[in-house]
């Protein structure tokens, strides 16, 4: 069935629906996601470039689970298909997977941004 012309594509992010779950943590998640994200992606990049399936899958697993937390359903989906690598999923579509994470997630920080704790 095809959409309605005016129907618009599920969003990226439930940031409503991911306070709501996580009420009074919501802040310290998102504190914690920006602390932990630039580096647990240069090390899930680092162990593809090096072919590490298990340590992509491991990886993506954890990751998977501060964005879920954070509503990021797509980045989610993402890091679900990378975590199915370590149970036999064709290795090829590592690299791809990966290059559309690296969007997802900086669409993802734009939109916690806000949401910060003010420094100091």
């Amino acid at each position: 069935m095809k959409p309605a012309d005016d129907e618009q594509p599920p969003p990226d992010f439930d940031l409503d629906d991911a306070r709501a779950r996580c009420q009074n943590l919501f802040g310290e998640l998102v504190e914690i996601f920006f602390a932990e994200v630039d580096g647990l992606m240069g090390v899930l990049r680092a162990a593809a470039g090096e072919g590490e399936i298990a340590e992509v899958a491991r990886l993506a697993h954890r990751l998977k689970g501060s964005v879920a937390y954070l509503g990021a359903a797509p980045a989610t989906a993402t890091c679900a298909r990378l975590e199915e690598l370590g149970r036999g999923r064709p290795p090829g579509e590592m690299d791809g997977l990966i290059l559309a994470l690296g969007p997802q997630i900086e669409r993802l920080k734009a939109a916690l941004a806000p949401h910060r704790a003010p420094p100091g």
